[in-house]
């Protein structure tokens, strides 16, 4: 891949590798670049080699602007702003070609040394259950995104939850310890799908599906599914294998909690 033209002069650039794949930065001036390596998303790590994709972070015209690979992400924009666009775009194209990993639109629990996979998207309501297992005593791994290795397992993602106290509202980013919980530290199999959309007033009456079914709804959730599904099918594969896939709607969140612990320790035990 060729390297945006900058202007050696006044360059100030370093380099990441997140999940496998190398990232350039380089800034119009060190005071950009530092702002920009301050918001970096987890498992960014300081690296050198052969970068395949570069960030430019620029002063135009006394306007900032983002660019990915020479493309203009973001323009004539305050520092805040392009912070911001920097950290999320980074931590979906680190989502999108990362080579070790897959990544899964997703809440995570750990339980009985297995995992509880809640896919869905952004207000699809599965911070709040993943926050509800947390204050019943299950480990946090992430209320974004199920990270896994090609063998099926899942690692932490454990950046803040999002909780939201009311519709509408900004969401508050908290951690597990501020929840009285824990965060996962080790790989774990996955043990339960959980496949389930929120309705007020529902009752919780969940239906053991197949693991066609989990592939389909974790496809439909994983990043790179389309871009490049030779790396992602044989991973989902193997971690919907073993897995118990529940599928129903749901109401609040925390009747759910006493059936899922019962649920995941009779299939960490084979009962």
């Amino acid at each position: 891949m060729n390297q945006p033209a900058f202007d050696p002069a006044t360059a100030a650039e370093t380099q990441f590798v997140a999940f496998g794949t190398h990232f350039g930065l380089r800034s119009s001036s060190m005071e950009l670049l530092q702002a920009a390596c301050a918001v970096l998303p987890l498992g960014w790590q300081p690296a050198c080699g052969a970068v395949e994709h570069w960030y430019e972070l620029l002063a135009v015209e006394g306007a900032l602007q983002l660019r990915f690979d020479g493309q203009v992400i973001t323009a004539a924009a305050p520092m805040q702003r392009m912070l911001h666009e920097f950290a999320r775009h980074a931590e979906l194209a680190a989502a999108e070609h990362a080579k070790d990993y897959l990544f899964v639109h997703a809440g995570v629990v750990g339980w009985q040394g297995q995992a509880i996979l809640i896919p869905g998207r952004s207000f699809s309501g599965k911070t709040t259950l993943v926050k509800a297992l947390i204050e019943a005593g299950a480990s946090y791994y992430s209320d974004e995104y199920a990270l896994l290795d090609r063998s099926g397992m899942v690692h932490p993602y454990p950046r803040p939850l999002a909780v939201r106290a009311h519709a509408g509202h900004a969401a508050q980013q908290l951690s597990a310890a501020a929840l009285g919980g824990t965060t996962g530290t080790c790989p774990l199999p996955v043990g339960i799908i959980l496949i389930t959309t929120y309705q007020a007033g529902a009752h919780w009456q969940p239906h053991v599906d197949t693991p066609g079914q989990a592939l389909l709804a974790l496809m439909d959730n994983t990043v790179a599914a389309r871009g490049n599904p030779a790396h992602s099918m044989p991973i989902l594969k193997q971690a919907v294998t073993h897995a118990l896939i529940l599928t129903g709607t749901r109401g609040a969140a925390e009747p759910l909690v006493p059936d899922l612990s019962t649920r995941i320790v009779a299939h960490a035990t084979g009962a």
